[in-house]
């Protein structure tokens, strides 16, 4: 069993304290949400995507705030701050940024995909 003093040290996109804490110290239940997340953000991620390059508001708002709710729970804030961003824009209906949005965080979720990778391990 890992110490959370050395995974603190092991990640940089994610905050494994804060991220125990929300399951209440459970790292099997830890493992498990990375597991989904691996599982699910591609299809949300693909759906951003279509949403940005079709001008679909309403799509990049529901993908974003999805995506937020997980990140949150895993305790990824740099990527939750781009998702909640991105469903901002969704729900405001303005889209002008969204494509330099949409680049921002799929960098952010290429770093979290290699930790989320490691965790769920």
């Amino acid at each position: 069993m890992e110490s959370t003093g050395s995974a603190n040290h092991r990640f940089s996109a994610l905050d494994y304290a804060a991220a125990m804490e929300r399951v209440g110290g459970d790292a099997t239940l830890l493992r498990e949400i990375a597991r989904l997340f691996l599982d699910e953000y591609p299809g949300l991620l693909k759906s951003l995507k279509q949403a940005v390059s079709e001008g679909q508001a309403d799509g990049l708002y529901r993908a974003a705030h999805t995506l937020k709710g997980s990140l949150g729970t895993l305790g990824a804030y740099a990527a939750f701050q781009s998702a909640q961003h991105l469903e901002t824009m969704g729900r405001n209906s303005d889209l002008s940024e969204a494509g330099a949005g949409l680049l921002a965080f799929e960098d952010l979720l290429r770093r979290l995909d290699t930790e989320l990778r490691e965790l769920a391990r």
